[in-house]
């Protein structure tokens, strides 16, 4: 039997949507070759005898990428089953590997359960102001509640550094953030940052001081991270879409693209069905956030709250 090869250079989602997936379903039926992609993505593809980490930029053009050689084209819906639905895909050859089972480590279990906070800032929304992150005052309030939750928590904000880029994030670099950004005046202390507020919590764990002690790469290192966790905080897109693999909780922030739209949240829309069920949106459209002239977490807080009642 021939076996088939995988070429991807497309965004971060279509590796984890519908590359490794496919992928894993050859492995799984004796008919995955190799697979080229984007430096730093082996960990991805573990169970594959030969991944060539080729490229160093992601391309969006999906007619050129890779993707369209793919069960699943298009990470929005699939036009040959579902007359464009949004959020409905193939799952004939899709199959999620295992990360949980393969990356669970006891290095990183602690003294109590830990919900990871992924964050992002950065990314392009239509050249107009970023909204799609959480904010310092936000982040302060999400670390109280789970902290007083009896909970740890890994905080985890990629720098450009750490991961390939495509077109939408060298875009970003011109664009301003709506808001305050991720550093505020902070009464008593001065201007701090996200990662400098860890600092300020026993029990919130910054991934970068995780990533400089330990000697794993960035992405088989999250993995690690993920497999534990008992839940996810995050904002919407690739970030969300790796975490709904692993089947916890996940509260998603969501403030623009597809992603608003009612019927990608419904039980037999991608988000659900990779996650078994666990996504949890929270909407806060880029347009109210412009009109209001603020973001309005509160909705999220409360979301958060409610599911994260530790018992």
């Amino acid at each position: 039997m021939d076996k088939v090869n995988i070429d991807i250079c497309a965004e971060f989602c279509y590796d984890i949507f519908s590359a490794a997936p496919y992928a894993y379903w050859l492995k799984q039926n004796n008919m995955l070759g190799t697979v080229t992609t984007c430096k730093e993505m082996k960990p991805f593809y573990y169970f594959c005898d030969e991944v060539i980490e080729k490229y160093t930029a992601r391309s969006l053009d999906n007619r050129t990428n890779g993707v369209q050689n793919l069960p699943n084209p298009w990470i929005h819906h699939n036009p040959k089953i579902s007359n464009n639905k949004n959020g409905i895909q193939d799952y004939s050859k899709w199959i999620a590997p295992p990360y949980a089972e393969h990356y669970s480590d006891n290095k990183f279990i602690y003294d109590k359960p830990y919900i990871v906070v992924y964050n992002q800032f950065g990314k392009d929304e239509m050249l107009r102001p970023l909204t799609r992150y959480f904010d310092l005052e936000c982040l302060y309030q999400i670390f109280n509640i789970l902290t007083d939750k009896n909970y740890k928590v890994i905080y985890i904000r990629p720098g450009d550094e750490d991961f390939i880029l495509d077109q939408n994030d060298m875009n970003s670099s011109n664009i301003p953030a709506f808001g305050k950004g991720i550093k505020n005046n902070v009464e008593g202390i001065g201007i701090i940052n996200d990662f400098e507020l860890t600092d300020y919590y026993d029990d919130v764990i910054s991934f970068n001081k995780l990533y400089k002690e330990n000697s794993y790469s960035f992405n088989e290192l999250q993995l690690k991270i993920l497999s534990n966790a008992s839940g996810f905080i995050t904002v919407s897109g690739g970030s969300a879409i790796l975490q709904l693999l692993f089947k916890k909780p996940s509260v998603i922030y969501a403030t623009c693209n597809r992603e608003l739209l009612p019927e990608y949240w419904e039980k037999d829309a991608y988000y659900q069905v990779i996650s078994n069920q666990n996504a949890i949106p929270v909407i806060d459209k880029n347009e109210d956030i412009y009109s209001r002239g603020y973001h309005d977490y509160d909705l999220l807080l409360k979301t958060i709250i409610k599911t994260f009642s530790n018992k």
